[in-house]
Protein backbone atom coordinates (compact mmCIF):
# COMPACT_ATOMS: atom_id res chain seq x y z
CA UNK A 1 0.00 0.00 0.00
CA UNK A 2 0.85 3.64 0.15
CA UNK A 3 2.80 3.34 3.40
CA UNK A 4 5.09 0.72 1.84
CA UNK A 5 5.66 2.90 -1.24
CA UNK A 6 7.63 5.33 0.91
CA UNK A 7 10.41 2.75 1.25
CA UNK A 8 11.18 3.04 -2.46
CA UNK A 9 12.57 6.54 -1.95
CA UNK A 10 10.85 7.70 -5.12
CA UNK A 11 8.19 10.00 -3.70
CA UNK A 12 8.30 13.54 -2.34
CA UNK A 13 4.77 13.19 -0.95
CA UNK A 14 1.98 10.68 -0.44
CA UNK A 15 -1.74 10.97 0.15
CA UNK A 16 -3.00 7.84 1.92
CA UNK A 17 -6.75 7.47 1.42
CA UNK A 18 -8.60 5.13 3.79
CA UNK A 19 -5.26 3.42 4.36
CA UNK A 20 -4.75 0.40 6.56
CA UNK A 21 -1.62 -0.36 8.53
CA UNK A 22 1.22 1.47 10.16
CA UNK A 23 3.40 4.11 8.53
CA UNK A 24 7.09 3.24 8.31
CA UNK A 25 9.20 4.40 11.20
CA UNK A 26 12.05 5.21 8.83
CA UNK A 27 12.19 6.57 5.30
CA UNK A 28 9.29 8.97 5.86
CA UNK A 29 10.99 11.90 7.59
CA UNK A 30 11.37 13.84 4.32
CA UNK A 31 8.15 12.70 2.64
CA UNK A 32 5.09 14.95 2.75
CA UNK A 33 1.97 13.25 4.13
CA UNK A 34 -1.65 14.28 3.72
CA UNK A 35 -4.03 11.50 4.71
CA UNK A 36 -7.78 11.25 4.09
CA UNK A 37 -10.45 9.04 5.62
CA UNK A 38 -14.22 8.89 5.89
CA UNK A 39 -15.38 8.87 9.49
CA UNK A 40 -18.16 6.49 8.52
CA UNK A 41 -15.93 3.99 6.65
CA UNK A 42 -17.19 0.48 7.43
CA UNK A 43 -14.44 -1.29 5.45
CA UNK A 44 -11.33 0.29 6.97
CA UNK A 45 -12.25 2.10 10.19
CA UNK A 46 -11.09 5.71 10.41
CA UNK A 47 -9.31 4.77 13.61
CA UNK A 48 -6.62 3.24 11.35
CA UNK A 49 -5.75 6.66 9.91
CA UNK A 50 -6.26 8.35 13.29
CA UNK A 51 -3.61 6.06 14.81
CA UNK A 52 -1.20 6.32 11.86
CA UNK A 53 -1.29 10.12 11.80
CA UNK A 54 -1.01 10.33 15.58
CA UNK A 55 2.05 8.08 15.42
CA UNK A 56 3.69 10.25 12.73
CA UNK A 57 2.99 13.47 14.60
CA UNK A 58 4.52 12.05 17.79
CA UNK A 59 7.59 10.72 15.99
CA UNK A 60 8.13 13.87 13.89
CA UNK A 61 6.68 16.79 15.91
CA UNK A 62 8.07 19.44 13.51
CA UNK A 63 6.80 17.71 10.37
CA UNK A 64 3.75 19.06 8.57
CA UNK A 65 1.51 15.97 8.62
CA UNK A 66 -1.95 16.76 7.27
CA UNK A 67 -5.09 14.78 7.91
CA UNK A 68 -8.59 15.32 6.62
CA UNK A 69 -11.26 13.15 8.21
CA UNK A 70 -14.57 13.62 6.45
CA UNK A 71 -17.60 13.20 8.69
CA UNK A 72 -19.41 11.24 5.98
CA UNK A 73 -18.00 9.73 2.82
CA UNK A 74 -19.90 7.94 0.06
CA UNK A 75 -19.73 4.31 -0.94
CA UNK A 76 -17.83 3.39 -4.11
CA UNK A 77 -20.05 3.49 -7.19
CA UNK A 78 -21.63 0.06 -7.59
CA UNK A 79 -20.70 -1.08 -4.08
CA UNK A 80 -23.46 0.37 -1.90
CA UNK A 81 -22.65 -1.86 1.08
CA UNK A 82 -19.18 -0.28 1.41
CA UNK A 83 -20.51 2.92 2.97
CA UNK A 84 -17.86 5.51 3.75
CA UNK A 85 -15.07 3.75 1.87
CA UNK A 86 -14.90 6.14 -1.10
CA UNK A 87 -13.28 9.14 0.57
CA UNK A 88 -10.99 9.39 -2.47
CA UNK A 89 -13.95 10.95 -4.28
CA UNK A 90 -13.78 13.84 -1.82
CA UNK A 91 -9.99 13.91 -1.56
CA UNK A 92 -9.41 14.16 -5.32
CA UNK A 93 -12.63 15.95 -6.29
CA UNK A 94 -13.16 19.64 -6.94
CA UNK A 95 -16.77 19.78 -5.71
CA UNK A 96 -18.96 18.12 -3.10
CA UNK A 97 -19.79 14.71 -4.59
CA UNK A 98 -23.32 13.44 -5.12
CA UNK A 99 -23.65 9.67 -4.92
CA UNK A 100 -27.03 7.96 -5.00
CA UNK A 101 -28.78 11.32 -4.61
CA UNK A 102 -26.86 12.17 -1.40
CA UNK A 103 -24.55 15.18 -1.28
CA UNK A 104 -21.37 14.48 0.68
CA UNK A 105 -19.76 17.63 2.07
CA UNK A 106 -16.07 18.22 1.64
CA UNK A 107 -13.61 18.19 -1.22
CA UNK A 108 -9.90 18.93 -1.49
CA UNK A 109 -8.96 18.24 -5.12
CA UNK A 110 -7.41 21.53 -6.21
CA UNK A 111 -5.79 22.09 -2.82
CA UNK A 112 -4.41 18.53 -2.73
CA UNK A 113 -2.85 18.72 -6.20
CA UNK A 114 -1.40 22.18 -5.45
CA UNK A 115 0.09 20.73 -2.27
CA UNK A 116 1.54 17.76 -4.21
CA UNK A 117 3.22 20.13 -6.64
CA UNK A 118 4.72 22.17 -3.79
CA UNK A 119 6.51 19.13 -2.30
CA UNK A 120 10.21 18.67 -2.97
CA UNK A 121 12.20 15.49 -2.81
CA UNK A 122 15.72 15.69 -1.42
CA UNK A 123 18.21 14.87 -4.12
Amino acid sequence: GVWASVKTGQFAAIAPVCAYGNPPTEDIADVGVWAFHGGNDIVVPATESDAAISSLRKRYPNKDVRYTRYENSPHPIGWPTYLGHASWIQAYGDKDPVVGGTVYKGHNGVELFTWFLSQKKGL
